[in-house]
């Protein structure tokens, strides 16, 4: 089932993790709830999760037609139905990467980041770079994690 963050839980303040979480252009305060269980974070917030205690499983094995890590068009399209009725405390959080953020050099690549559950997979399968991938604006990177 998703799950949400403890209403008492606070990101740590630990230098490193403060460093990462602004090296990696996260929010500065707490993450933002977009929906039960789903939130808009940065790519490091597991390393926060660890921190805290609350981190069971960095990897849970979900369903074999979904990974526990990969790319959306929009949160929308995550398999909430199936996240829901695992028997698991599940938690999903989201990073946002725009197309206009990106060089024309490098940047953004889309195989790095697990599979693409989005609408454009012909274009993805074509582009290595976010750039250059020609009517995608933007992309959330997802992962799932088991919580305590």
């Amino acid at each position: 089932m998703l799950k949400d963050l403890p209403e008492d839980w606070r990101a740590p303040h630990e230098q490193f993790l403060v460093m990462l979480r602004e090296l990696s252009g996260g929010y500065q305060s707490e993450p933002v709830r977009v929906y039960r269980g789903v939130y808009l974070a940065h790519i490091n917030f597991d390393k926060e999760l660890d921190a805290t205690g609350l981190l069971v499983n960095h990897w849970p094995e979900i369903d074999p037609r979904v990974s526990c890590f990969g790319v959306v068009d929009h949160w929308t399209q995550l398999p909430l139905n199936l996240l829901e009725r695992d028997k698991r405390k599940l938690l999903v959080f989201l990073g946002r990467h725009t197309k206009a953020e990106q060089s024309e050099r490098d940047g953004w690549r889309w195989h790095k980041w697990g599979p693409y559950l989005g609408v454009f997979k012909e274009q993805v399968a074509e582009n290595e770079y976010l750039y250059d991938t020609p009517d995608v604006i933007e992309v959330w990177s997802y992962q799932i994690v088991e919580v305590r």
